[in-house]
């Protein structure tokens, strides 16, 4: 019996691991035309479980910033400058967070995004050599 439950942990531990891993920046807005600081980073979840993003980190080439998320199977999830508000956005307040500035605001040219697990594991990286105002990848 201890042993069906320990292979049933491992296995559910794996399938909550390649959940995680398949999590990805899927869309940057570095550079708003409007005005500075209305910059987002949108996450996707391809996997068919929900994933909870405790005590994750958000960083450009500068600095972190800690992020706790909810994204349901196959869905998106924000993390917006503080200067727009998530209401704005079609996303569950679950998935959205306004920080005062993403790392250490996201830089037009030459700026790489990481996000990082609360193990401090890479989970994806997304990098740029120039942007087109209000335009996003």
């Amino acid at each position: 019996m201890k042993k069906l439950m320990v292979s049933g942990s491992l296995f559910l531990l794996v399938i909550f691991l390649n959940c995680v891993h398949a999590l990805r920046i899927n869309e940057v807005m570095a550079n708003p035309s409007d005005e500075p600081g209305k910059e987002w980073v949108e996450l996707y979840n391809p996997s068919n479980e929900k994933i909870f993003l405790n005590n994750w980190i958000i960083r450009d080439l500068k600095t972190n910033d800690t992020i706790n998320l909810n994204i349901s199977a196959k869905s998106f999830a924000l993390i917006i400058d503080n200067m727009l508000n998530c209401s704005s956005f079609n996303i569950s307040n679950e998935s959205c967070i306004s920080i005062p500035k993403i790392g250490s605001g996201l830089n037009n040219d030459n700026e790489t995004i990481f996000l990082f697990n609360s193990s401090l594991d890479l989970i994806d990286s997304f990098s740029y050599s120039s942007s087109t105002e209000n335009k996003s990848w």
